[in-house]
């Protein structure tokens, strides 16, 4: 039987919007699932940097 995919809940980069997500389907800061292209990070921080031309705190 096929488990449903709910997402790492590691923190990446929606480009498009220019903001920090979540790889998860629902929730706080959720992005929905992911690329496979997508980069992933356990540190919100560390994907806080990718942002560089945004202000840190609007960023955490």
């Amino acid at each position: 039987m096929l488990q449903p995919v709910t997402g790492t809940k590691k923190w990446y980069v929606d480009w498009v919007m220019q903001k920090r997500v979540k790889d998860c389907e629902s929730g706080d800061n959720c992005g929905g699932l992911a690329k496979t292209f997508s980069t992933l990070y356990d540190d919100v921080e560390i994907c806080c940097s990718k942002l560089f031309w945004k202000d840190r705190s609007t960023c955490l």
